[in-house]
């Protein structure tokens, strides 16, 4: 009887340990999922800015139909979510914006990265260049 009951208590020590496991690989996944739908969503707002500097007159601040001279202040380079900076230099057209996340994304050594395409009438996720 002893060896039976010692036999349970391993199996249910392995059958914790198990899920314990899973739910912490479900809580990682988790974390990582909302920190890129998070980021997504700043980079939507920001471009949304870059289209309205786009769209505004020279006189008011804008760009006058370019996006040269848009830039990301302070306050829009880095939130609770990651940082933001701009790739290369914006163009009349189009303006390309990095997001890197606070967590670690699918190569499970890089943070979580996104990387934006502004143009006049459309934004979209560049997955060649940094989907992570």
């Amino acid at each position: 009887m002893g060896q039976q009951q010692l036999l349970l208590i391993v199996l249910g020590t392995i059958l914790v340990v198990l899920a314990i496991m899973i739910g912490i690989n479900l809580f990682q996944t988790n974390a990582v999922d909302q920190n890129r739908a998070a980021l997504w969503n700043d980079l939507n707002h920001i471009g949304s800015l870059a289209q309205g500097y786009f769209r505004r007159s020279t006189t008011f601040g804008g760009g006058g139909n370019s996006f040269i001279g848009f830039k990301l202040y302070p306050g829009q380079q880095a939130n609770d979510n990651g940082t933001f900076m701009l790739v290369g230099a914006p163009s009349d057209h189009e303006v390309v914006i990095q997001a890197k996340g606070k967590e670690i994304g699918i190569d499970g050594t890089d943070s979580v990265m996104l990387i934006m395409v502004i143009h006049p009438d459309e934004m979209y996720i560049d997955q060649g260049r940094g989907f992570n």
